[in-house]
């Protein structure tokens, strides 16, 4: 249920502000947030590549931020340890709010 909810809001911020790039922000990448801002999502192109591709890194998030993943302190193929880079997920913590409050935000206009 965690997921289709991230996927609903990422698909939210996509369809009003995808030109922007916030969906981006919100699915933790700030260089393809930039990208998009500066280009207008490559004049809309990038902006219906990034509805297709929307699932796709949705899941990629969500199988991030699931407790034991590799890169979040889990375990990866090898078996090692991998080391937990807390600055890294506060700040995707931090632009998943940010998003948050944005699309709360445009609701009200």
């Amino acid at each position: 249920a965690g997921g289709a909810l991230l996927a609903l809001k990422a698909y939210t911020l996509w369809f009003f502000f995808g030109l922007l790039g916030l969906h981006h922000v919100y699915l933790g990448r700030p260089r393809a947030a930039l990208r998009a801002c500066l280009t207008l999502n490559y004049l809309g192109l990038g902006w219906l590549y990034d509805g297709i591709s929307l699932p796709l890194r949705a899941q990629a998030l969500r199988l991030s931020l699931a407790p034991g993943a590799a890169g979040e302190g889990g375990v990866d193929e090898e078996g090692d340890a991998a080391a937990v880079d807390e600055t890294s997920r506060e700040d995707a913590s931090l632009a998943r709010a940010l998003a948050a409050a944005l699309c709360r935000a445009a609701a009200f206009c």
